[in-house]
């Protein structure tokens, strides 16, 4: 039998070689040997402008099977023939459970691609994921309980870790077709064919009777694929729920978050989880939808590089290995005409020249001169309104219920070297407001 010509274009389409391979971008390739990898990697040497300066063979062996260096082996002389750097790690994974053993080789692999990666300071880690995987993947991952996010399944590019599936759209007959009009060798993993492996056993013996009996089946998944992706995107768009960056890390709005459904509460935390590096488990998840969704603050989660805390008003992801920095910043009212937004930290500032004191402003009396906004300092005091004496600005954020991680991002407001307040949370003396000393204007702490 003749195999018909195949447009090879098609693999990957037009769009996304643009986006992502177009402009000398450079690629650690993950190579295993197989079918897949085998095509991708032919695919981009015979397209790419330079291959040999931006493509980087990654092979990672298990050591699952006896004869898994003959995978090595293989690979090693195909990059060779390529002219291409081959780079390759061994691991010796305990084989005791199977499912189990599929997300430890996973967990390894991809942390040897990243590796090298960074290290040669490439672009993306590019993967052989094809359709048929992303519908297996869908499909287990809903059966895990993942919810709207495991609808989504697999996306073609993931901006965190730098990882392209530019195959994600190709049938598995599209590769192979290519595979074989282009007589191309490969490996031949038996582990495959174990259907001991819940991947293998759903492939192998799930899939095949549900497309016999519904024909579209896979389309069927993908198009839901699509939906999960859509509707998740309106309702988070709807209620303007993102993450905002802070200085030193990701912040959310509580009171947004609380106005989701509790299934897009999970799929928005699995998001921010997953980009964090988080444990993504399910008990986790509830466990801090429950923490949010209550009045609970100084509440937090950790892992070796992010810490998420939970205060009274937002949820922050900072990263452990950074401080917010000392910083001053000097306003000149004499500037102001109306009004002046200031960055400050993770917040915004908002200065008016005003007669009218509202909510959670605070006001300054003061109509001429300077102001300095700066950072807490140990040994701050103020003396707070309505009160005799002074007091440690740490006692009243204590009083608050301010979180100590919160405190280093808090604008102090001063005037002549004294602490006039710090907005939203606490006002001195010196900005009372009566028939004798009249409001210039109004500071007000302005959060999305």
């Amino acid at each position: 039998m003749n195999l018909p010509m195949l447009n090879t274009n098609k693999l990957i389409s037009a769009s996304l070689w643009k986006k992502h391979f177009a402009n000398n971008q450079k690629y650690v390739v993950a190579v295993s040997g197989g079918k897949d990898s085998i095509t991708l990697l032919d695919y981009l040497v015979k397209r790419l402008k330079n291959p040999s300066q931006q493509i980087i063979v990654a092979h990672f062996d298990h050591q699952i099977r006896p004869d898994s260096n003959n995978d090595l082996v293989f690979v090693e002389a195909l990059a060779k023939k390529h002219k291409l750097t081959f780079i390759s790690q061994c691991a010796d994974i305990p084989a005791n459970n199977k499912d189990n053993l599929e997300a430890t080789a996973r967990h390894f692999r991809y942390q040897f691609f990243e590796m090298v990666r960074s290290q040669f300071k490439f672009d993306y880690i590019v993967t052989a994921h094809h359709q048929d995987d992303q519908v297996e993947t869908i499909i287990l991952n809903y059966a895990r309980g993942a919810g709207l996010k495991g609808l989504q399944g697999m996306s073609i590019y993931d901006p965190t870790r730098k990882l392209l599936r530019p195959f994600l759209q190709t049938p598995v007959s599209q590769i192979i077709s290519y595979l074989k009009t282009k007589k191309l060798n490969f490996i031949q993993d038996q582990t495959n064919f174990d259907t001991e492996y819940t991947r293998n056993h759903l492939r192998q013996l799930v899939l095949p009777k549900l497309i016999q009996e519904y024909p579209d089946f896979n389309n069927t998944i993908l198009d839901i694929s699509i939906l999960a992706t859509q509707l998740t995107k309106y309702y988070l768009n709807q209620l303007n729920l993102r993450l905002l960056i802070a200085t030193n890390g990701y912040r959310f709005t509580r009171q947004k978050f609380q106005q989701l459904n509790p299934p897009l509460q999970l799929q928005f935390l699995y998001q921010c989880f997953q980009a964090f590096n988080l444990p993504t488990t399910k008990a986790n998840l509830k466990k801090c939808c429950t923490l949010i969704n209550q009045k609970s603050s100084g509440q937090k989660i950790e892992s070796a590089k992010v810490t998420m805390w939970i205060d009274a008003n937002h949820i922050h992801f900072t990263n452990n290995n950074k401080t917010t920095p000392t910083k001053t910043i000097q306003i000149d009212l004499d500037s102001i005409t109306n009004e002046k937004i200031i960055n400050w930290n993770q917040h915004h500032l908002k200065i008016t020249r005003t007669q009218t004191i509202t909510p959670n402003t605070m006001p300054l009396n003061l109509t001429t001169g300077i102001i300095i906004i700066r950072n807490l300092l140990n040994g701050d005091r103020i003396k707070p309104l309505g009160l005799n004496g002074t007091k440690k600005l740490q006692d009243v954020l204590t009083n608050k219920k301010i979180p100590q991680r919160y405190r280093s991002t808090l604008p102090i407001i001063t005037s002549n070297q004294e602490i006039l307040g710090i907005p939203g949370i606490i006002t001195s003396e010196s900005c009372r407001i009566n028939h004798q000393n009249h409001c210039h204007f109004t500071v007000t702490l302005v959060d999305s």
